[in-house]
């Protein structure tokens, strides 16, 4: 073979392999990309009442285990509200017992006026009936009229007692109810004074001082869980479609840089957005220039396939790279 001949077959030899390398890594056989990161579960750890800082138990970058105290919010407010709404319920069932005696007292005479109706009924009746036979004298009857009518009377007043006191005793069982929900709430904020760890895993950006004001609902600062990794990997729309759910996916992870994980491929996104814009609920992922026209990208999330040893601590955002064989 001449010399010529081994240089031409060199060249096309190299030009192959070139040609061969950049189908398998733009999406051919291989799936590849180095815009992947850790993931992990991120607590943000915020008061959900208003309140100073009283005491500050962790540090920045400490473990903790879930239902570790936290910090403390100065609870001297809190306390004083719950007295007052404590004062405020008792004497709402003190105005309740009160009602209650007067409503039985309110029975006992309804049921004394009844008795007495009865008598009054009877007699009325028969001298009704007397008074049609002629056995008695139109006056004698006119005032057992008269004294039935005042029984009746009676009767309905002690009737509308009763009712009133029953009805004020309802309405004051609701402004019961509304007074204890009012004190459980306040006992409920007394007790959110103390903020407590709501998961394992280590405390992040904790910058916090005794005397800080918080607010309800404001970040203070983060814990990120051991117990669970993932990676996001953004792949570009050109090799999207070959990636499946359940492919086995090669990742490396720049903090262990010897270290080859084995993952598959828990969800592709299906869609991202054109444009940053935070109000958008789609993300937006900055694309890439191929050639002119710049490739989207979409994420593909992939999902440890073995357990993470102890001995390994991944830092959330970590760079990694992943790679798919299609």
């Amino acid at each position: 073979m001449t010399k010529q001949k081994k240089i031409i077959i060199i060249f096309f030899s190299v030009l192959a392999l070139v040609f061969i390398i950049y189908f398998s890594f733009h999406g051919w056989f291989i799936a590849y990309t180095d815009d992947a990161y850790l993931r992990g579960n991120i607590i943000i750890v915020s008061p959900r009442i208003d309140g100073h800082v009283q005491k500050v138990y962790v540090k920045n970058s400490q473990y903790v285990n879930k239902g570790d105290l936290l910090l403390s919010i100065d609870p001297r407010p809190f306390k004083l509200k719950l007295e007052v709404k404590k004062a405020t319920l008792k004497q709402e069932l003190t105005k309740l017992k009160i009602q209650q005696n007067n409503y039985k007292t309110a029975l006992k005479k309804l049921k004394s006026i009844k008795q007495e109706f009865q008598i009054k009924q009877t007699q009325f009746e028969r001298y009704k009936h007397l008074s049609k036979i002629g056995a008695v004298s139109k006056q004698k009857f006119e005032q057992r009229v008269s004294n039935f009518d005042i029984i009746k009377n009676k009767l309905s007043d002690a009737e509308q007692q009763c009712e009133y006191w029953q009805e004020t005793i309802n309405s004051q069982k609701a402004i019961i109810n509304s007074a204890k929900s009012r004190a459980s709430l306040a006992e409920y904020y007394l007790k959110q004074t103390k903020i407590y760890a709501p998961a394992d895993g280590n405390v992040i950006n904790c910058n916090m001082r005794p005397g800080d004001y918080v607010n309800q609902g404001t970040g203070l600062f983060s814990i990120v869980e051991k117990t669970e990794w993932w990676i996001k990997a953004n792949y570009k729309e050109s090799v999207l479609r070959k990636i499946k759910p359940e492919q086995v996916v090669y990742i490396f992870v720049r903090q262990y840089p010897f270290k080859l994980f084995r993952g598959t491929v828990k969800s592709i996104a299906r869609g991202t957005s054109r444009t940053p814009d935070k109000t958008k609920v789609l993300p937006f992922i900055k694309p890439t220039t191929n050639w002119v026209r710049m490739q989207r990208r979409f994420s593909v999330i992939v999902e440890f396939s073995e357990k993470i040893p102890d001995d390994i601590q991944f830092c959330e955002g970590g760079n990694a790279r992943t790679f798919i064989i299609l």
